[in-house]
């Protein structure tokens, strides 16, 4: 099986999880609902489908413009899949923390993956996208992985401000949103 291949396995397993926890997860306040939340999903899902080249508007653009015409050779392509593993790896212990402890009823979930940044979720999966992208090197798989981090980041953005109580407050202004260690603004 080739790097190429098993990255597909990898999404494909990511995708139908995350689409399981969107539709069967607890609603929290500051999530994101209704139409916001299904244009969200959508371009999200157009993201994904560019990112693993499965839908590609531009070919030419790929031949022509791609950043290695034979691909990755495949030691370099099984550490990039490698590093995607652990990209989804930081996702998948983030999601098992913030669920054991709203099993505790927390109001701020800040322990864990949490204490280094407040979104560990989306910062693995901003790193996959961008590893895959690396991985394939095309146009359209860049396009992809910058498509699905903006609608990502916009997301963050929209469901921080509506959750601003105090304990909220305070968990931003010590923990950075997206960047380890990086000074927080709030």
């Amino acid at each position: 099986m080739s790097p190429g291949a098993f990255i597909y396995i990898i999404w494909g397993l990511w995708f139908f999880a995350w689409l399981a926890a969107s539709i069967l997860g607890k609603r929290e306040r500051g999530r994101l609902h209704g139409g916001l939340s299904a244009l969200f999903h959508l371009v999200a899902a157009f993201a994904l489908l560019l990112l693993l080249n499965l839908l590609n508007p531009f070919p030419a653009a790929d031949l022509r413009y791609g950043l290695w015409s034979t691909g990755v050779p495949d030691a370099l392509g099984w550490v990039l899949v490698t590093m995607a593993l652990a990209a989804f790896g930081f996702s998948l212990w983030a999601s098992v923390h913030r669920i054991i402890r709203l099993h505790h009823s927390a109001r701020v979930v800040d322990g864990g993956p949490y204490a280094v940044v407040r979104h560990p979720l989306h910062v693995g999966v901003i790193l996959a996208a961008a590893i895959t992208a690396v991985l394939f090197g095309e146009p359209s798989t860049l396009s992809g992985a910058v498509l699905l981090s903006a609608a990502l980041i916009v997301k963050v953005c929209l469901e921080e401000r509506a959750s601003d109580d105090a304990a909220h407050r305070d968990y931003r202004r010590r923990v950075p949103m997206f960047v380890p260690f990086w000074p927080t603004r709030d």
